[in-house]
Parts: structure tokens; sequence; C-alpha cells
């Protein structure tokens, strides 16, 4: 293996390292040939003269981890692959960060050791940072801990077979201040060292608005100097959106593309089960990268999974020119429509209740069937939408795909209708019907008695435990002992929290959730025996979305948060410890409020829709703290609830007061 701090140096282009492999005189007089030949007749075949790997998100733990075997199963098979083609060279790998999973050193050593093992002789090394690099903790600490395991600067540009490679690190989570002014220096000299080949960069974050996830997951800080170089090819990761949707290669005033992962797909948000689809972790992706003798590039795209190439690759015939570029926005409006066979129709599954599981065979397209919509209608009025992915990003794609959907209208009778969508927003115009009928009867919620009913949830206090009193009669998960105690000072069975580990968790579907977008109330008895350390949660669902109370231990206020188009909105009020308080918060699609004793304390003017955690697991309420990512509790509460409901509307001043003063 050779790294590039180990290899001889030779003068590149204005101090950039020229790593490039010794060439046989055979091969330098056949270059020289091709291009005398090329003068006189433009019909000069292609031969390969340079080959790497460009990945991005390894996310290696320790040397026994699963990323860790998929990273030398993808060195290995790169190699394999190069050896049965005529130029057998594996000249480079690059990395575009995330090469750990929170930045631990322990992390950044094992996946050494994964290079120093899998990465052959020959093959040039072009790390740089990521930001889980930093998840752990920041400061330039950890950039030279980086350099010194990984032996190499953060920042680096290499000249591999005469081509320039430039690779841009961050300097902590987002930060790339230190980069820019040098990225444009060297930049500047791979230019003027010959402005008819490609100059290959690489950075952690994709460029904004250039690939697909990179309106999600992009940074914009280098966007006005790529722009001065058409011949930049760029190379990114981050999002971990798969590289076999088209939109993973853009074209405008350069090249860009999305490097995938080797860990676990991450897309869109928006769909049936948040932005992190079923069988995630199933997911490694990497490019192999062939520059040819006129600067033509083709770049392959490879599945660890299946140990095979996916059926498309992507061609650029003249990286300098601008004109011959095709993968630009402007490939949507020629993409075909997606199409369902004669014959294909929706299977209907198992019915209940509130939800019906679906069965649909896959429509094909020209481009790439992406995502199907289910609309659920009763009558002719749309009730709910949910979309799921088409799985695209399986090299062995299902033919048919299975869907639970939940949050459904008892009794009701459906008609659901489905539509197939491309990657580039195009609908199918045959739609898939079917009709169906839940389960139950279909009660309408009175939201205008005075005391009206909590119909998502209403937690009630028995004598050794909790239960959901709502219609939904959820399941209440008690963890870690959470005690029932009587209250003298209310007279009632409150919960008891040791604000360390103690929690009830209540677990929602996606489509439960999806049906509480416009208005929500959340009622809460509470009482503080001690301030955290930092923060705590008395009662949420707030995991990058959702809404909940919060304890703000610096500033004494309890915070009633709410997730408005993508944004927390927060209210708050002082609070003391050892004080019990009734409170309230309400979100009716104008106003956010906060209410104490039945009477507004706090509000703000804010309008949109609520919108919920990505990850399925997150999709729950959790009394005595919030809930994480993981589907576990997050910053616990130390204190007693008597009380806690959530509605699926907006409560009035007086409902506020009612159900304060019945609740004393």
């Amino acid at each position: 293996m050779a790294l590039c701090l180990l290899l001889p140096t030779f003068v590149g282009c204005d101090g950039a390292e020229d790593t490039s492999k010794a060439v046989s005189e055979t091969q330098s007089e056949t270059s020289s040939e091709a291009s005398n030949e090329e003068s006189e007749d433009e019909t000069v075949e292609r031969e390969v003269v340079l080959r790497f790997v460009a990945m991005s998100d390894v996310h290696v733990s320790n040397v026994n981890d699963t990323y860790y075997q998929r990273f030398g199963k993808a060195m290995n098979n790169a190699y394999k692959y190069a050896e049965g083609e005529e130029y057998k060279n594996l000249d480079a790998l690059l990395v575009a960060g995330d090469m750990t999973g929170v930045g631990y050193e322990s992390e950044m050593k094992a996946f050494k050791k994964g290079v120093d093992e899998f990465v052959r002789e020959g093959t040039t090394v072009q790390l740089i940072t990521g930001n889980h690099e930093f998840f752990y903790e920041e400061g330039d600490h950890i950039v030279e801990r980086w350099e010194t395991v990984m032996d190499q600067k953060a920042n680096t540009h290499m000249v591999i077979n005469g081509y320039h490679f430039i690779g841009v690190s961050l300097y902590g989570y987002t930060n790339y201040e230190p980069s820019i002014a040098w990225l444009e220096d060297e930049l500047k000299k791979a230019a003027e060292d010959d402005p008819t080949k490609p100059i290959f960069v690489q950075q952690h974050y994709h460029i904004s608005n250039t690939v697909y996830g990179s309106d999600l997951w992009g940074t914009d800080v280098f966007t006005s100097i790529l722009n001065k170089y058409p011949q930049v090819i760029d190379f990114s990761g981050h999002s971990h959106y798969p590289i076999n949707d088209p939109r993973s290669i853009w074209q405008g005033r350069f090249t860009a593309l999305g490097c995938g992962t080797l860990a676990y797909f991450e897309l869109e948000p928006g769909m049936v089960y948040g932005s992190i689809p079923p069988n995630a972790s199933t997911a490694a992706q990497f490019y192999i990268v062939e520059v040819n003798n006129d600067n033509s590039v083709k770049i392959k795209l490879y599945d660890v999974i299946t140990e095979s190439f996916f059926d498309m690759e992507y061609f650029i015939e003249d990286p300098s020119d601008k004109t011959t570029f095709k993968y630009k926005n402007d490939r949507a409006k020629d993409a075909d429509k997606p199409v369902f066979a004669d014959g294909a129709e929706i299977t209907v599954g198992k019915v209940s209740n509130e939800s019906v599981t679906l069965t649909i065979p896959q429509a094909t397209d020209g481009e790439n069937i992406h995502s199907y919509r289910f609309d659920f209608y009763v009558g002719d009025k749309l009730d709910s939408s949910a979309s799921i992915w088409s799985e695209f990003y399986f090299k062995n794609m299902p033919e048919t795909l299975t869907q639970e959907f939940g949050g459904l209208l008892e009794g009701t009778e459906y008609t659901v209708k489905v539509t197939a969508i491309d990657s580039w927003g195009k609908e199918s115009e045959k739609q898939l019907t079917a009709t169906f009928k839940t389960g139950g009867t279909n009660v309408p919620v009175d939201k205008t008695s005075d005391v009206p009913e909590a119909d998502v949830l209403q937690i009630v206090v028995g004598d050794n435990k909790a239960t959901d009193g709502s219609r939904k009669d959820k399941t209440v998960e008690h963890i870690n002992g959470v005690k029932v105690v009587f209250d003298e000072e209310t007279g009632r069975n409150v919960l008891d929290f040791n604000g360390v580990d103690q929690d009830l968790i209540v677990r929602y579907t996606r489509g439960e959730f999806n049906r509480i977008t416009e208005q929500v109330s959340m009622t809460l008895g509470f009482k503080l025996d001690k301030f955290a350390s930092s923060y705590c949660n008395p009662f949420a669902n707030m995991q990058s979305g959702g809404y909940g109370f919060e304890i703000n231990t610096a500033s004494g206020n309890l915070e009633f948060w709410c997730s408005i188009n993508g944004t927390y909105q927060i209210v708050s009020m002082k609070i003391e410890e050892g004080k019990y308080y009734n409170v309230a918060g309400v979100y009716d699609g104008t106003e956010l409020s906060i209410y104490s004793e039945g009477e507004k304390v706090a509000s703000k003017k804010v309008s949109g829709a609520i919108t919920y955690p990505s990850v399925d697991a997150a999709l729950a309420f959790c009394v005595g703290s919030d809930i994480s990512g993981a589907g576990s509790g997050e910053g616990f509460f130390d204190g007693k609830i008597a009380y806690a409901s959530v509605y699926s509307y907006a409560l009035s001043d007086a409902q506020v007061k009612n159900i304060c003063d019945a609740e004393k």
C-alpha cells in the first residue's frame, strides 16, 4: 500500500504532491503515438490510464464490525475487477469522510488498520474528515489526532498519473473555514497545469443544490469556487443517499457525484417509515472511476452486498467542455412516466380497526422508479396519504412491495389509489385501486364538550401502574421500575420518576401521527423535585420533530416545543422545584400557547404543518423523559406526574381551564 506521505515526492504543480505511477517505456510510446494520432485523426481508441475507487460514510467502529468487513470486501472486489481488465491498476482510493462512527481515536485506528490490511501497494489513499469524526468532540486536537492516525494531512493535493486530486477536510462538525482559500489556490494550480484534464475534488458535505440529497445535506461555501472550473469532478457523501438514483450525478458549471454509503441508507423524509427505510443497513455502494487517454471518464456503480455492478453507469465525454454535459437538471423534462403492467392490481391483506396491509407489483420506468403514493379516500374525499420507496436502492429490487398503513378511521369504507413516481417526480397516468373496510365503529370525537376527550393519549395512574384511558387503549411500557406513590398534597396516586433511567413509553405508527398535522394539545400535571444538569423532559415526543414539554435548567423555564414546518417553535414559563403545576400546550394552526393553572401565560404567532421524527423508533410519547432516535428514553425527569394527555385538536381557553379544574 502506498500512502501519499510515504511516497517519494516529485515536483508536480507548484508544490502539489506527485504520486504518479512509473509508466513503462512501451506505454509511454503508445501514449505519445495516440496523442499524435489524435491530432491527425479524431477517432482514437480509448484506453484507460487511471482507475480509482470513490466511496464515503464507512462508519467503522472496530475491526470486528460489519462495516469494517464491508470495507474489506469492497476493496477486494475492486482489485478483482481491475485484475480482469486490460489496464489492471487500481491507482487510488478516495474516502469522502465519515470513516468512523462518532470519532473516537479507537475508531480512527480501526479504520486505519482496515486501510493497511485491505489497500495494496500501488494504490494511493486520499482521505478527508467528515462530520462524524467530530461527533464525539470538536477542536483542533481532533484534526491533529486524525492526521497522526491516518498519516496524512487533513487537506491534500496529489497528482496521480498526471491527474490532480484535491481532498478538502472539515475542521469541525460544520467548519470548512480553513479550507476555503486553500481550495481556491490549489484549484488554480491544478487548472494551470492542464486545463483540459479533469480535476478530482472531494469534500464530505454535498455541494448544495447539485446531487440527490444536497438540498438537505449540503454546503454552499465552495460553490463560487467550483463554478470557475468546469473540469472539476466533485465527490461527496454525508447524506447516505443511494448512488443508483440518476440524480446522484449532476452537471451544471462543474460535475458532482454523491458517493452513497457502506453503512446504512437514509433518504429524503416523508415516507410512511420516515427517512430511514426498512433493511437500511443492507447498504454498501461505491464508484469505480476510469479515466481514458482522451480525458473522458467512465463511472461504474458497484453494489458490495451482491458483489456486482448496477445496470447503469455514467460517462463524461469531455469534463472540461460544459457544452457536452448531459447530466443536467433538464433531464427531468425528457423523462418518461412510470407504467403499471396490464393486469397489475393491489392485494388487500390484513385489515384491522385502524390499519390495512397492502401489496403492490412494481411499475416500470425508463429512468428509475423511486416511490409510490397511496391515497386513501372516504367517498370522494381524500382522507390521508402515505408513501413508500420502491426499494430501488437494492440491486436485487423486489418484484412486489408489502406495507402496513395505520392511522385509519374505524368502521370506514376506503378506496385506495396507488400512483408510481420516478426520480424526476413524473407520475404514472394509470393508478391501481382497491377498496376495503376497517373494523370497529367510527365514533367521531366530540371536540366541543366542556371537558373534551383526550383522543390520542390519556395517562391514568392506577394503584400500581399507569394505563392509557383514551379510545386507543395503547400499551404503556413501564421502564426500569417506575413507582406509583400516593401523594398527600394532591390526594391522588402519582408516578414518581428518579431522573436517571425511568420513564413510560407509548408507541404509535406514522399513520397515527400523520393524522395530527394541523392542531394539537397536551396537558400535564407535574412537580419537579430537582432540576437536571442541563435539561429534562416530563412529557415529550421530540426527536427532530414532534412536540412536548422540556425543562430548561439554565433559564428555570418549562418550555412547550412544537415542530412546525420542520422547525421547533417554543413558548415558556417560569417554574420552581417542589411545586405542583397544571399546564397545557396548545397549537391551533395560527398560534402556539402555554397555559398554567388554566390561564394562558405565553404565546406566539406561528403557522404551518406539524412535523414528526423521521425515524420510526422515535414515534412515541414518553412520560418522564423524551424519546431518543433509538426508541428509548433520554432527558430523564426527576419528579412526580399526576396525569398526561394528548388531543388531536386545539383546546379552547375555556376547555383548558375546565380540564385544569377537573384535575386539581
